[in-house]
């Protein structure tokens, strides 16, 4: 699995360039609305707990078949998640609290997403269990900290964090935009990378207490 981990470790070095940048870019139009809200004495905390709701609704929303106000809700709730983070760094809250939530928020969306395309017939059931799995367990593993006897084990591949939502995200919008109706066979290929990032992540484990 050496050639997998190389090929982690340059992703996640990809992502991290990419991260950057993109903050760059947004920074004078978040950095402009967070003191806004700042004045408004609104936390990160209540930007999380409105992409929560913005998520749930737009699951009822997606399977009535209202595809114009699903898209409105998703990008309200990636609007949210990019501005949540930068206005905890501005209030200096960037904890273990504000993490949780970020992970809480991540999680909800790579449930509601999938459950709401088996709900509509788009995805197949088992394909979208594997996915949503597969997708808890990276979330899961790439969080938590092996620590036994003096051993403390942390993993590294926070790229298949983020890689459920952005592969989400395109599939969603090709479909309301296009009609783009791939759902099963993309789900498939992303939830066997996934699936391999676990195995990936528990050789290591295997690998450090050995």
């Amino acid at each position: 699995m050496n050639w997998f981990q190389t090929a982690i470790k340059s992703l996640e070095e990809l992502r991290h360039v990419l991260v950057a940048f993109v903050r760059q870019v947004r920074w004078p139009v978040t950095s402009v609305i967070g003191r806004f809200l700042m004045r408004s004495h609104i936390n990160q905390t209540h930007l999380t707990m409105a992409r929560i709701f913005f998520l749930i609704v737009f699951y009822f929303v997606w399977v009535n078949s209202f595809f114009i106000a699903a898209l409105v809700l998703m990008l309200a709730a990636w609007a949210l998640d990019c501005l949540d983070g930068d206005l905890s760094r501005m209030l200096g809250h960037d904890s273990s609290i504000g993490v949780f939530e970020d992970i809480m928020g991540d999680n909800l969306a790579c449930l509601v997403f999938p459950l709401a395309l088996i709900q509509t017939g788009l995805l197949n059931g088992v394909i979208g269990g594997l996915f949503i799995f597969a997708s808890f367990t990276n979330i899961w593993m790439i969080n938590r900290n092996q620590d036994e006897a003096g051993l403390v084990f942390q993993l590294r591949s926070s790229m298949f964090v983020s890689l459920p939502a952005i592969f989400i995200w395109a599939l969603m919008f090709g479909y309301i935009f296009f009609k783009f109706n791939i759902f099963n066979g993309s789900f498939l290929v992303v939830a066997i990378l996934l699936c391999l990032s676990v195995a990936g992540n528990y050789f290591q484990i295997i690998r450090a207490r050995l």
